[in-house]
């Protein structure tokens, strides 16, 4: 067999090769997902014992009947109205809304939770929660995220994904 025949030969299979690799389907993860959302707000980071009024916003692109809606809070905070069962429309969303009010300073977090079960070993659902520092008039005024205190001297303060420190004399 001469060199431009065993070229052709070379070219020849590995057209082939690539003409299956592109016939196979690739295979790829896909991320677990929900038709249900939820979205948490907060009217006010509430100071020691004061009220705010926590609302929860859940939808769901399919229908999602008995979806249950809970709100889950420190023992130290107070709503009268921690839980509902609401029938999710396609496309329409739930609003729904209870006062709370808390008894402690510190760090904190106020979170929202809709849970459906949809089948056998299936769960549709969506997690919120809001992280608070809730202060007092000697450790001054409450802030959305959480303080974390290092010593008398060095001191960071942290929303969301942002931290900064700012040191004393």
């Amino acid at each position: 067999m001469g060199s431009s025949s065993k070229k052709i030969l070379r070219e020849a299979w590995l057209l082939a090769l690539l003409g299956l690799l592109a016939w196979v389907p690739a295979v790829t993860a896909t991320p677990p997902s929900t038709p249900i959302t939820l979205e948490l707000a907060l009217s006010h980071a509430p100071g020691l014992n004061e009220w705010a009024t926590l609302t929860v916003t859940v939808s769901s692109v399919l229908d999602a009947p008995d979806t249950s809606v809970e709100l889950i809070l420190p023992h130290d905070v107070r709503a009268p109205t921690t839980n509902w069962i609401v029938d999710l429309r396609a496309n329409i969303p739930v609003t729904l809304s209870s006062a709370v009010f808390v008894q402690t300073v510190g760090n904190l977090t106020l979170s929202a939770r809709a849970i459906r079960l949809a089948g056998p070993g299936a769960v549709w659902g969506d997690m919120k929660a809001i992280p608070l520092h809730i202060g007092s008039p000697v450790l001054g005024p409450s802030e959305r995220g959480w303080k974390i205190s290092r010593s008398a001297k060095c001191q960071s303060h942290c929303t969301g994904a942002t931290c900064s420190s700012a040191r004393g004399p």
